[in-house]
């Protein structure tokens, strides 16, 4: 997986970590600066990556499912982690060393819902 992959896929499982938070995706959207039609759409990629369904939609918003909100707690540490070790003073090997346990973590994320 390139570099670029997996920037894009940590970016949109945070998407959904915050999806979950606001139960509703043209909220999360604006606060995000996309359209709700490409976060849409990033949500549905990933319901295909783990082969599972993420969101009951209705025209009230979106409800997480079970698998979902375990996915949320894992993106939670996920973003802790990344938030905790990516310091200001950090050097330039450090943050590389985080950014690829980062995507680690994300990888093994990644495995257990495929």
């Amino acid at each position: 997986m390139s570099v670029k992959t997996k920037s894009i896929l940590f970016r949109n499982l945070l998407y959904l970590h915050e999806v979950i938070t606001h139960n509703n995706i043209n909220i999360t959207a604006e606060k995000n600066g996309i359209k709700a039609s490409n976060l849409s759409k990033i949500i549905k990629d990933l319901e295909n990556i783990t082969q599972k369904q993420l969101f009951l939609r209705s025209n009230k918003g979106v409800i997480p499912t079970d698998e979902a909100l375990k996915l949320s707690i894992l993106i939670s540490e996920l973003e802790e982690l990344f938030d905790k070790r990516m310091c200001k003073n950090a050097d330039y090997f450090t943050k590389n060393a985080i950014i690829q346990s980062t995507y680690d973590f994300v990888r093994k994320i990644i495995k257990h819902y495929t």
